[in-house]
């Protein structure tokens, strides 16, 4: 399965957010096994630059190209950061977005899933 993890969920397990941490650190452990495909978008890079080594062995980060901006303007999502990722999915071929905000992912085509509905 190929998942793509909004922001909140690496940064629930790195800053040990409760009551998230949990469930986040261990959908990235199974990311981090590659029993999972995770794939984070390149937005996430600006804003956890600060762990870009360890994120890079464990995620692909995602590609912004035109294919993914199209897409994200074609989206119904709430906001444009929301819609990128919805791109991303797409260009991707990811089954499901990781995220705690599910509700800024109800008119999405690609299902949003809090992680512990994908583990």
């Amino acid at each position: 399965m190929k998942v793509l993890f909004n922001t909140n969920i690496v940064l629930d397990v790195w800053l040990r957010r409760k009551p998230f941490w949990h469930d986040s650190a261990s959908l990235m452990a199974i990311a981090g096994e590659k029993k999972v495909a995770g794939i984070l978008s390149p937005t996430s890079i600006t804003t956890l630059y600060y762990l870009i080594k360890e994120l890079m062995e464990i995620f692909t980060i995602g590609s912004l190209e035109n294919a993914v901006i199209e897409k994200s303007l074609e989206s119904k999502a709430s906001n444009f950061k929301d819609a990128m990722l919805e791109g991303l999915t797409t260009l991707h071929a990811a089954e499901c977005i990781a995220t705690r905000n599910t509700r800024g992912f109800r008119k999405s085509r690609i299902p949003a899933k809090k992680p512990i509905e994908v583990i």
